[in-house]
């Protein structure tokens, strides 16, 4: 069995503690999961702690699974994630809202975004809400006409350093970061459905 193609892996670095999980691609059933707690009274990220946790358990699992971790899912807890709000208008003449004018505003915006942005990456790019001839949507209908439309879009964003610093621990075990996703992100938008953040 080609065990690389068939799960995934994903790491929780959190501020009291650190979980990684490997589950099938289908998300259905978890193959291997450790967690470590420790008190962490700085608040602040813990580089030696995981160093140290990935040496307990990276060649243990590559060794008994005979799976090799070539890339990984973040799930990060830390107090530099950065919330910026933006929005963007556009006159739309009367016609529908086309998705494709909606890509290309979202795309637009998020290039400025990164231009302006010294030292950070976006994370995470969400719509908060439209506002379509002065009124405010939290979903877009699809066979709406208008005169304006205007979004409300929120960038999360992390400074580089903290991404660097990520990729030199996981660089040790020959692994890259697949995607770093923020852990309230994770679970705001997934609140209450009975999953796992993995699952998530």
């Amino acid at each position: 069995m080609d065990n690389e193609k068939n799960f995934e892996t994903y790491l929780f670095i959190g501020l009291n503690n650190f979980t990684i999980s490997i589950k099938e691609k289908d998300h259905s059933t978890t193959i291997h999961e450790k967690k470590m707690n420790f008190k962490n009274d700085s608040r602040k990220f813990d580089s030696d702690g995981l160093s140290y946790f990935l040496n307990q358990n990276i060649f243990n699992i590559e060794k008994s699974f005979n799976y090799f971790i070539k890339d990984i899912y973040i799930i990060l807890e830390h107090n530099e994630f950065l919330p910026i709000r933006v929005t963007i208008k556009k006159d739309n003449h009367g016609n529908l809202i086309s998705m494709n004018d909606l890509i290309y505003s979202l795309t637009e915006l998020k290039n400025y975004c990164k231009k302006t942005l010294e030292n950070k990456k976006i994370i995470h790019m969400l719509i908060d809400n439209y506002i379509i001839d002065n009124k405010s949507y939290s979903n877009l209908d699809p066979n709406l006409k208008c005169n304006n439309y205007a979004l409300n879009v929120r960038f999360i964003c992390l400074p580089n350093y903290i991404i660097e610093n990520l990729e030199k621990i996981l660089k040790k075990y020959q692994i890259a970061i697949h995607q770093i996703v923020e852990v309230n992100y994770v679970n705001d938008f997934f609140r209450n459905n009975g999953k796992d953040i993995f699952s998530n």
